[in-house]
This record gives C-alpha cells, sequence and structure tokens, in this order.
C-alpha cells in the first residue's frame, strides 16, 4: 500500500539525488585535473561545500557535510567517490605523505584520474553545469589545497571545529581578518 510506494517514491528521489552528486564530483575532478591527474580528496569535498554554501540550486547539499578533521565533510561525497572507482569511471591511487605543498600533512593523499569512459561522463556533467557554477568552480579548483581550506575556515569557521589545522600557523588565511566575520572570533574552536 502506501508504505510500499513512499518507499519506492524515496529510493527514486535517493537514486536521483547520488546521480546528482555523481555528476557534481565528475565535473570537480574533470575541471580539477592537471595533466590528466585530479589531486587530493579534500579538495573535491571543499570545492562542493563551498558550492553547496554559495548556490541556492545546491542548497539540497548543504545538510550533507559534518565537521571533520580537515573541515566540512560529506560521507555521501566520499561514498559516491568509491562508487565512481566501482563503476569504472574513476582511477584511484593513495600515497602516503607527511608534507603537500610544502606543508605538514598527516595521512594519505588521493590521486584520481577519469578513465575513458570517466571522460565521456564528466563532459556530459561539465555541459550541465550553469554558467556561474562552472565559472566559481574553476576559481575554486584554480587555488591551492591550502588556499581551498583556509577560505573554508576564515567563511565558515563552524565547519572548522574539529579540524586538526583549525589553529595552525601553517596555514596563513585563518590569521587574515575577512570582510565576512569578525577575525576575533576565527581562533576560538
Amino acid at each position: 500500500g502506501l508504505c510500499l510506494k513512499m518507499r519506492i517514491f524515496h529510493m527514486h528521489m535517493e537514486s536521483d539525488r547520488s546521480a546528482a552528486v555523481r555528476d557534481y564530483v565528475l565535473a570537480v575532478v574533470k575541471l580539477g585535473s592537471r595533466g590528466g591527474v585530479f589531486r587530493y580528496k579534500t579538495r573535491i569535498h571543499k570545492t562542493l561545500f563551498v558550492l553547496a554554501q554559495e548556490f541556492e540550486e545546491l542548497s539540497w547539499l548543504r545538510n550533507d557535510f559534518v565537521p571533520g578533521h580537515f573541515g566540512p565533510w560529506s560521507y555521501e561525497i566520499e561514498f559516491e567517490v568509491e562508487y565512481l572507482a566501482h563503476l569504472g569511471l574513476l582511477e584511484d591511487r593513495v600515497d602516503r605523505q607527511d608534507v603537500i605543498d610544502g606543508l605538514k600533512h598527516t595521512g594519505y593523499i588521493y590521486y584520481y584520474r577519469l578513465t575513458r569512459a570517466g571522460r565521456v561522463f564528466a563532459g556530459r556533467a561539465v555541459k550541465e553545469l550553469s554558467p556561474k557554477i562552472k565559472k566559481r568552480m574553476k576559481e575554486l579548483l584554480n587555488l591551492s589545497l591550502w588556499e581551498l581550506i583556509g577560505y573554508v575556515y576564515v567563511r565558515y569557521p563552524e565547519c572548522a571545529s574539529r579540524s586538526v589545522y583549525a589553529d595552525d600557523e601553517l596555514l596563513p588565511a585563518r590569521r587574515q581578518p575577512t570582510t565576512q566575520r569578525p577575525s576575533a572570533g576565527a581562533n576560538t574552536e
């Protein structure tokens, strides 16, 4: 009866949402790849986090982010990245690395490469982006990893509450006053 119809409706909505997340992940990887390689899983999460905050048409993604060790993190995005690899659209490689771009780093870094099929789907995903979102996505992807993390921490300090870098002097953007928020509260987490 009604319960089954609701469950089917929910499953249908869930699959639409999942497909949309996958498309945004593919677009980020395509636009952020350099020499065919996309670096840093964190960059996928932070880019989509900022876009979800700044664009009303992506507001459906906002509540999916939780404060993680490197700022806002989405389990849904994490799942879809792994699912894209499972589908054969993304190849991933993991390295242990202590320093990234001259700054200390704790843990592993992920490299992604679109497969031949992945490039086709990613190309479609980029074509579907609104010009405003595409332009902003490119701006965010042109930042270094640390500039992007620093921007997120300064602009959205509530998302840095569990971050291992929240008070790190190595994030210069963290120490710069920002026009959006008072700088006094920036380091009190």
